[in-house]
């Protein structure tokens, strides 16, 4: 049985919570405020969730800016390539580009209302792994791409930190094939 992807964060219809039901591609979602499983999600708005296939492996542009609200310079943006610009409905994103052997390989597309996007690859590896040489004593794992360069910047950007994908479900999976 194949793993099913996640794709967005939506309202659950068991506890109201906002964002706290992951929906999956086959159609089931979990909510992580009140832990329901809900077979088939209904009346959730996939298109947050969803590219269109032609646009599927054309990757966004953006600029690199500071984050103000988190106060993340734009130095450990730059470091790496978060970048913020306009969706293909343009609409406002904040982009974290998944790098390997040089070239972007995926992006989550981060929305106001803190829904997700994703465009190319869906096994990217970890985020900012590109920034670090293998074979250290130490490396600190985020759940976030916004966590993942806060923890860096607090350590003046000299010490590998890396962020997981697709949130805290996707650590052991991407974990086990990124371990050297």
């Amino acid at each position: 049985m194949a793993e099913s992807e996640f794709l967005h964060h939506a309202p659950c219809p068991e506890c109201s919570s906002s964002d706290a039901l992951a929906v999956y591609d086959d159609g089931h979602g979990f909510c992580f405020s009140c832990t329901a499983w809900i077979s088939q999600v209904d009346n959730v708005e996939q298109s947050s969730g969803h590219i269109e296939p032609e646009r599927q492996n054309k990757f966004l542009s953006g600029i690199v800016k500071p984050l103000k609200k988190r106060e993340i310079t734009a130095e450990t943006c730059e470091r790496f390539k978060y970048e913020q610009g306009y969706d293909y409905k343009n609409n406002p994103v904040q982009i974290a580009n998944y790098i390997k052997n040089g070239k972007v390989v995926g992006q989550k597309l981060r929305y106001p209302d803190k829904s997700f996007t994703w465009l190319g690859t869906k096994e990217p590896g970890l985020y900012g792994q590109n920034r670090f040489k293998g074979g250290g004593r130490r490396v600190t794992i985020c759940e976030g791409e916004i966590d993942a360069m806060t923890v860096s910047q607090l350590w003046d950007n000299k010490y590998p930190v890396v962020s997981v994908p697709h949130g805290a479900q996707s650590a052991s999976k991407v974990l086990s094939k990124e371990i050297e």
